[in-house]
């Protein structure tokens, strides 16, 4: 799903991943997208969210 922010058309997500400790285990990403607010340029919170995948290097 696709957002159109008049207000805030630019911005920049940061990304955190935690690959988990062992094979098999659950990889986590965290994505949080920031807003740059006209005219000056701070960054706010537009959005987060987090992804979880299991990792494909485990024992079959």
């Amino acid at each position: 799903m696709g957002v159109r922010d008049v207000d805030h058309p630019y911005g920049c997500a940061a990304f955190t991943v935690d690959p988990g400790r062992f094979a098999g285990d659950t990889t986590t990403m965290h994505v949080t997208y920031y807003n740059a607010n006209k005219p000056n340029g701070e960054v706010s919170v537009f959005e987060q969210l987090t992804l979880h995948r299991k990792r494909s290097d485990a024992r079959h």
